[in-house]
């Protein structure tokens, strides 16, 4: 028998996450990241969480399709990093007072 080719190989999610921070027994929770599956016949799997104002991203790929998956995950911080520069006025430097 023949096999089909899959009819998608990149599954890209968001997931909404608690707006408010979370604590546990005192302890604040900094961060949430996700942690996904990927399809059958799929080579990546990019999934959004957001949590208490921020946005984490979580890469899940498959080695042999995608053996640079890092780099997948670092020119994205890059990239985004980019477009908040392009898009959000620049922070204001303190001015220093003199004694």
């Amino acid at each position: 028998g023949g096999r089909m080719r899959p009819v998608f190989n990149v599954t890209i999610s968001n997931v909404p996450g608690p707006e408010d921070t979370l604590y546990y027994e005192g302890a604040r929770l900094e961060a949430m990241y996700p942690v996904s599956l990927i399809a059958h016949g799929g080579a990546l799997n990019i999934t959004c969480l957001s949590y208490a104002g921020s946005l984490n991203f979580g890469f899940t790929g498959c080695r042999d399709t995608l053996p640079s998956m890092q780099k997948l995950a670092v020119y994205t911080g890059e990239a985004l990093d980019e477009l908040e520069s392009l898009i959000l006025p620049p922070k204001k430097k303190r001015a220093r007072t003199r004694k």
